[in-house]
């Protein structure tokens, strides 16, 4: 065995200084308004102010700061109609803003902001339906402009304004779904849409007129803030497509247009919010606004120093393959870097192990079997080093239990599959009906198992435990499975539903068949309540049904199906009430039609 060659210090040796590469907080936003719109110009950024409290609430406030003095004055009110959930983008010194939502309904109009008099200028309305949140990249002379969210809901279309010409041309569609408040960037001669409660991110060609695929590493993500600069498209804050939070982790992103690769920065502080605002003036990126789960009022203001972006640190730690002694350990060097460092030990020691410019991969040898170890990556760039992120693995060789995976489930059958255990002798499975007491011991020598002779819909439990020579481990968690034969309702698996919200408290409270009250309240997105005691209801007599859903902010559309022939899917023809902009209780009654299949079946309702 190849022993690695390795170099031995005390961390507080190390020759290179690291930056904290971290948020500096500054003085307060003079609002503590959302979806907020601005842009920096040199030492200076102009804003046009969002929505205060509530998404009903229109504005047509514009401020500019001071990046020097960290000062903040109102300039004017925009001579326009006032208006939230607005859009912009800056292009050779001028802001172009305009859609959103106003007083009357959502809107077409296009404005340009000139900071040289402070001037506005109307220029022609997009040829188009009014939406609001739509992308808005301004680019090379152009607009590129699509998707949204109209007075009847999102779209996918796709619009170009030549700035120099002041011409509307219509685009191919956007693939990939109807979407709104999506990110977007620039770089180069493409330009980058993706999220908006669509788990794809798509490259549009300026030259070519056409869409391709990228790394949808972001899934989903909606209602959060972007920015370009040089080579990269950075991401701040936002919420999940389920209008959950992101992990802290995920709240400062970059995708690389060189590399065509998504990377993480360092996070914002105190957690994501929904719907903030950004603009670099002075070097610095500005952050401020947005609604958080700590604090909805939120008027604090912090800026990152983009000095910190041109040495950036090694990201994409990972271990490619591991043995009991032996990690492949893997990262995307940052080509800028004049030298790397690599730094292991074994997690919870105060000593690093050091290895200069190591090669990539690099595989650490002489460890220790059921071992934990972390490392990182600290990229040198002239006097100044930037740290990676830790990365902890942990080599082979305990004596555990592999985690069951179940493959498929027939009416007499069921297949099973886990991991190879290193240092296994052999595996013990046993199972039962989870109405019984006895279980059935069955040894195992492969990875693999085929259960047969079971009874149909029935519920099982199985558990498995790793033999060992030195150890003696219990049975791990059962894993419960049912077997088909039940019928349609429970042998298919029927489709989920996801959310398309702008954010605030949308999620149905209580479902009431026939006085039979289900309160599911808010699940963040979906949810399945089905039952051992369902609801009966007669073939050619109506039921009531009563949907209470809670919205805080506007109606979404309600749908109810029912799969009135069983065979596993929600179709059309099986629609049985759809109503749009449902804000209060809906009491409906409901005909079982003479074609329905008798037996088990599910119902689906959606607010969207």
């Amino acid at each position: 065995m190849k022993k690695a060659i390795l170099n031995l210090f005390i961390c507080c040796l190390f020759c290179y200084v690291t930056t904290a590469q971290s948020w500096e907080q500054i003085n307060d936003s003079p609002f503590y308004s959302h979806h907020s719109n601005g842009f920096g110009l040199g030492d200076k950024a102009y804003v046009f102010n969002g929505s205060y409290d509530s998404d009903l609430v229109s504005s047509n406030e514009f401020w500019e700061y001071d990046a020097l003095t960290d000062e903040w004055k109102f300039l004017m009110f925009m001579p326009s109609p006032g208006r939230r959930i607005a859009i912009g983008d800056d292009w050779d010194g001028k802001y172009y803003y305009g859609f959103g939502s106003g007083d009357g309904g959502t809107l077409n109009d296009l404005w340009v902001f000139d900071p040289i008099d402070t001037s506005f200028t109307e220029l022609p309305s997009c040829p188009c339906v009014g939406r609001s949140h739509p992308a808005f990249i301004a680019h090379n002379d152009k607009i590129m402009m699509g998707s949204g969210s109209t007075g009847n809901g999102d779209i996918d279309d796709w619009w170009e304004y030549d700035i120099p010409t002041q011409v509307w041309t219509q685009k191919e569609d956007m693939p990939g779904g109807d979407r709104h408040h999506p990110f977007f960037f620039s770089i180069e001669n493409d330009v980058y849409v993706g999220g908006g409660h669509q788990t794809n991110w798509l490259k549009y060609s300026l030259e070519t007129e056409t869409w391709t695929a990228i790394d949808d590493l972001p899934q989903g993500r909606v209602a959060g803030s972007q920015l370009q600069y040089n080579n990269l498209g950075l991401l701040l804050a936002g919420d999940d497509r389920f209008h959950v939070h992101i992990e802290p982790d995920e709240t400062f992103m970059a995708f690389d247009g060189t590399t065509q690769e998504w990377f993480y920065l360092p996070p914002i502080p105190d957690g994501s919010k929904w719907a903030p605002s950004s603009f670099i003036a002075n070097r610095n990126i500005y952050f401020f606004g947005g609604i958080s789960d700590n604090n909805d009022n939120d008027t604090r203001m912090w800026k990152f120093n983009l000095d910190n972006l041109d040495c950036l640190p090694p990201q994409n730690l990972s271990v490619t393959s591991f043995t009991d002694v032996s990690a492949n350990l893997f990262w995307t060097k940052n080509v800028d870097a004049e030298s790397d460092t690599l730094l292991w030990r074994v997690d919870g020691n105060d000593i690093w192990n050091a290895v200069p410019n190591p090669s990539v991969p690099y595989e650490l040898n002489d460890l220790e079997a059921c071992q934990n170890y972390e490392y990182m990556v600290v990229s040198q760039c002239e006097d100044v080093g930037n740290e990676s992120d830790i990365f902890k693995f942990k080599t082979d060789g305990c004596c555990e239990n592999p985690e069951l995976t179940i493959a498929e489930a027939l009416e007499n059958t069921a297949s099973f599959s886990w991991q190879s255990i290193l240092v296994a002798q052999g595996y013990e499975v046993r199972y039962r009906a989870t109405d019984e007491n006895d279980w059935i011991v069955l040894t195992i020598s492969d990875s693999e198992l085929l259960l047969e002779n079971l009874m149909s819909c029935k519920e099982y439990e199985i558990q498995i435990k790793t033999n060992c020579t030195n150890d003696q481990i219990d049975f791990g968690p059962s894993l419960v499975f049912q077997t088909k034969g039940c019928g349609a309702c429970l042998d298919f698996d029927y489709c989920q539903v996801t959310t398309n919200l702008e954010g605030g408290e949308g999620h149905i409270y209580s479902v009431n068949i026939n006085g039979n009250n289900n309160v599911s309240g808010n699940n963040q997105g979906y949810g399945s309540f089905t039952v051992s005691d369902a609801e009966q209801l007669i073939i050619g007599e109506t039921f009531e049904l009563t949907v209470i859903p809670n919205f805080e902010s506007f109606g979404l559309d309600l749908t109810v199906w029912i799969d009135i022939n069983a065979d596993g899917q929600f179709d059309v023809f099986e629609t049985v009430f759809a109503q749009t902009f449902v804000e209060n209780a809906i009491i409906q009654n409901i005909l079982i039609p003479e074609t329905a299949s008798v037996g088990l079946t599910r119902m689906r309702i959606a607010y969207t």
